[in-house]
């Protein structure tokens, strides 16, 4: 039954409302979307006590499309591959820095999400409908609003006003759900089931091959850059694992030369499913996220990192594949703001506490690394600046004791 109907009349400064009856599936969070045409206008915070799959569906009918100007092409950038001074000369041997927090939605999650809003437009799906913490319903309201689709980001409540507020200005319908993402992905599963996947494509932020396969041209990438050799290690960050996947598949397309390059798994204390499953050999659910990382914040690790990465029978338990050397390195929320206040000095960017992890760790796995391949570089995946500001890494650095540090 329709309960919802589109109001095209009643405007508040540029942006339009939806009225709606009682009844249908319950929708506790507001939902904040702008749909003045182009990219200016006012947004507007809508709330829905009730929606049924009619109401949803002439919802996001009523939302206007940007034209897509760009639906055919990779909506990513080959992003830059610099040495940075500070830190290869701290660990005695060149660390490279692979920059796509600088990609056009601010994170590696546009890598994947241009395949996926591909792949939704060529089965002649609408509406993109993700779960995120951020970054990738960031990434998910781009590709939508440059692949002319419609997109309905579900976050979880600890995700910052300001990262909400971007999204929307996308052009995506952002709603409210639950206090991890976890939550909110169980939300996102219940509109995509009323919607039916004709009109609705499913967006995890992490588990999907088509995401896989977007991630892995980072290592295209640095396969061209560093013009074929490997370098001794890769090292990033791991929420739910996409990245990490994409990185895995990756290193195999390159061949037997990168057979040896060791990928590092990188997490804060309090989001560390991955290392938690990979020590035990069994698949574990954090029963919170007690870190500041927010958008590293996936209860459970992907399953299928899980099988990629760990052996589970009998005395193997929770060893790495043999097929690629996988490190798995758990520092504290300290470290993490350390080095994010350290890079914004010497490398003049600001990241958010979930990449500032993969930069702090470069220490340990040079030391780890010993003199093995010294001539080789670290890679360190710069993966996003999305969920900080110079505000919040002030109250960071004031919340952690590192304000009266030289680099303030």
């Amino acid at each position: 039954m329709f309960v919802g109907a589109f109001n095209a009349d009643q405007r508040f400064g540029g942006a339009r409302t939806l009225s709606h009856a009682s009844r249908g599936m319950a929708c506790p969070g507001p939902l904040q979307f702008r749909v003045a045409s182009g990219r200016t206008g006012a947004r507007t915070v809508i709330s829905m006590d009730a929606l049924d799959s009619g109401a949803l569906e002439a919802f996001h009918a009523a939302v206007p499309t940007f034209t897509g100007d760009e639906p055919w092409r990779h909506l990513y950038v080959h992003t830059p591959l610099i040495e940075s001074a500070y830190l290869s000369a701290r660990v005695g041997r060149r660390v490279l820095l692979k920059l796509d927090a600088v990609q056009p939605s601010g994170s590696f999650k546009i890598r994947g999400m241009s395949e996926v809003a591909r792949s939704a437009k060529q089965s002649g799906q609408t509406l993109l409908v993700s779960s995120s913490g951020g970054n990738a319903g960031m990434a998910a309201a781009y590709a939508a609003r440059k692949s002319g689709l419609r997109a309905h980001i579900f976050v979880p409540s600890t995700t910052p006003q300001m990262m909400r507020d971007r999204i929307a200005d996308e052009g995506a319908v952002v709603q409210v759900h639950g206090s991890v993402w976890d939550e909110a992905h169980g939300a996102a599963v219940e509109m995509v089931q009323r919607l039916g996947p004709s009109i609705a494509k499913l967006v995890s932020p992490f588990d999907d091959p088509i995401l896989w396969r977007g991630h892995a041209s980072l290592v295209d990438e640095l396969h061209k850059d560093l013009h074929g050799e490997a370098p001794a290690a890769i090292i990033a960050s791991v929420g739910g694992g996409g990245l990490f996947m994409g990185i895995l598949e990756g290193l195999d397309a390159r061949g037997k030369a990168w057979d040896q390059v060791v990928a590092v798994a990188v997490e804060t204390s309090g989001a560390d499913s991955f290392a938690q499953s990979f020590k035990s050999g069994t698949l574990v659910s954090l029963p919170a996220i007690t870190s500041v990382a927010s958008s590293l914040g996936a209860k459970t690790v992907s399953r299928t990192l899980f099988n990629r990465c760990c052996s589970l029978e009998g005395d193997k338990r929770g060893a790495a594949n043999l097929q690629r050397p996988i490190k798995s390195v758990v520092l504290d929320d300290r470290d993490a703001i350390r080095a994010c206040l350290e890079f914004a000095v010497q490398q003049r960017l600001l990241v958010e506490p979930a990449c500032g992890v993969a930069i702090a760790a470069v220490e340990r796995v040079a030391r780890e690394l010993g003199n093995s391949e010294s001539n080789r570089p670290i890679v360190v995946v710069v993966c996003g600046g999305n969920i900080i500001s110079p505000g919040m890494l002030q109250s960071y650095a004031r919340k952690f004791e590192l304000e009266t540090k030289s680099w303030m």
